[in-house]
């Protein structure tokens, strides 16, 4: 038909005291609205409608506004489309006569409240909004007002509501008007700050990402990592832990970004956002314990770092950070093997600094080049620099373990068999001296034995095996359950306590028992 059929006035709106009319309107008399929040039509729905409507016509009225001999859709786009696609003539309407800025009001702010739109498309309609309300700044700046309206709602109450400029206070009233709070519409104010070719390929998608994790995006301060790190989500290549929603690890990553790109680690930041990167909670530890490897000024000792990182090699971010800070101040007063081991993680900084500062100045070389050929690590560097760093031992003593001539066990034993009055005088040191060189030429004398280094062997794999088996209690089978003494050399058949007690028995009969070895010091 080409005339509107009216069908009455409803009592007055709430808009100045005008009235609704309920009409029949031509489909083809109506225009699209310029102000519409959704750019998203799935087609296949409108089609789905459109076969509804066919069938049952529309059964909820749309709302226009007059234009001259034409209307201008407010709400209801889709019944509008669903019933062009349907072959319908006319549609019911509800007619009321508004201005620009009271027909985009209504409309966006019908439209925000729908779950079905996406954060990216909520957000441009609450820009409108405010645009149509007269506030021009940019959409960075707004986000950021906001930000500080909620902060202050929060913390100051409604008391300090004074505290707000006018530019807060004109946007407080169209965050109220809208009707949300403040922090979902910073967020999606935020999401519309996001590059192009990040919304462009959000309008393009069926299933938009959560805007949250948009706005999560936004919070990077560098678009071209903004745009890095969304591909990175579409190819599927970060990985919260169990457990852990994708939105809340998303904003660690971005925490963790952000940190880097403050300490001028840009390097980090490709590696992590490199194609086929995982990201992973591991992968950002790796990354926090990079954070301040700038301020080692040697680039050797600096990849030596970053390499261990990357294997895994260090066990949290505090000895990271030690290690950084341990490098920083080395200079030239610790050996350059020693800084190396200490940056691959082979050697505590603790412990080279406890040499440093109470070690006699005679044996640190001698145990920084032990340290170097591999002969102190573990427990036995742990016990050797306990002896040397002793004020109750004497330096002659000293030099003897650093040297590796004397055990620091048996050190430590004659000491603590002397009485506690009994001081070390010059006599006593010659004694326990006079018995390290005898115990010394002893060892000489074992070492010159053929066999020795057999008996070496056969000593240390029967110390590794029993070490080993005292660990092994609850290992199993990861597919039948068999216990752990079902592990077996394969060359001989033989599992670890086998190994262990056979190792033991050949080591006894080669060196046939000699005479217990001779104590330090005998203390009558």
């Amino acid at each position: 038909m080409s005339e509107e059929r009216f069908l009455g006035k409803s009592s007055e709106s709430k808009r100045g005291g005008r009235k609704l009319e309920l009409a029949f309107i031509p489909v083809d008399k109506i225009d699209p609205n310029p102000y519409q929040v959704r750019k998203r039509i799935d087609e296949e729905s409108l089609r789905e409608l459109a076969e509804s409507i066919k069938h049952q016509k529309v059964l909820h009225p749309i709302l226009v506004r007059p234009r001259g001999d034409r209307y201008e859709l407010i709400v209801g786009e889709r019944r509008w489309r669903a019933c062009r696609i349907a072959g319908e003539k006319e549609i019911p309407a509800f007619i009321l006569d508004v201005t620009d800025v009271e027909q985009a009001e209504i409309s966006l702010a019908e439209n925000i409240h729908r779950e079905d739109l996406s954060g990216l498309e909520k957000g441009e309609a609450v820009l409108q909004i405010f645009r149509l309300n007269g506030v021009k700044i940019d959409a960075k700046e707004l986000s950021n007002i906001i930000a500080r309206i909620k902060e202050k709602s929060i913390y100051w109450k409604n008391r300090y509501r004074r505290k707000l400029d006018e530019t807060e206070r004109k946007v407080d009233d169209i965050c109220k008007k809208i009707g949300k709070h403040y922090s979902t519409i910073h967020r999606w104010i935020k999401v519309t700050t996001l590059p192009d070719k990040i919304k462009n390929a959000e309008w393009r998608k069926k299933e938009p990402t959560d805007w949250n994790i948009l706005a999560r995006i936004a919070d990077i301060q560098d678009e071209n990592i903004q745009i890095k790190l969304y591909e990175k989500l579409e190819r599927g290549e970060i990985e919260p832990p169990k457990g852990t929603p994708l939105q809340a690890f998303m904003g660690k990553v971005v925490t963790s970004i952000n940190n880097l790109l403050k300490a001028g680690a840009e390097e980090e930041i490709k590696k992590l956002l490199h194609e086929g990167v995982k990201i992973t909670e591991e992968k950002l530890e790796q990354m926090q314990m990079a954070l301040g490897l700038e301020v080692i000024g040697d680039k050797e000792l600096k990849e030596e770092v970053e390499d261990t990182i990357a294997r895994g090699g260090f066990v949290d971010v505090e000895q990271i950070r030690e290690i950084i800070e341990f490098l920083q101040k080395a200079g030239d007063r610790v050996p350059r093997e020693i800084q190396v081991k200490v940056a691959r993680g082979e050697l505590r900084p603790q412990m080279v600094e406890m040499i440093l500062r109470k070690a006699p100045e005679e044996v640190r070389e001698p145990i920084f080049e032990r340290i170097v050929k591999g002969e102190l690590d573990g427990l036995t560097l742990e016990k050797t620099v306990e002896v040397v760093v002793s004020e109750e031992v004497p330096e002659a003593l000293k030099q003897l373990v650093a040297v590796g001539e004397a055990s620091p066990t048996r050190v430590k034993e004659a000491l603590e068999v002397l009485p506690e009055t009994e001081e070390l005088t010059g006599e006593k040191v010659e004694v326990i001296v006079k018995a390290f060189e005898e115990m010394m030429r002893d060892l000489e004398e074992f070492r010159s034995r053929p066999d020795y280094e057999e008996l070496r062997r056969l000593s240390k794999t029967f110390y590794l095996h029993w070490r080993m088996q005292k660990g092994l209690s609850d290992l199993t089978c990861p597919i039948c359950g068999a216990d752990w003494t079902h592990l077996k050399w394969e060359c001989c058949g033989l599992n670890v306590v086998e190994a262990w007690k056979k190792a033991q028995e050949r080591y006894k009969s080669l060196r046939k028992r000699t005479p217990e070895d001779k104590q330090i010091v005998e203390v009558k």
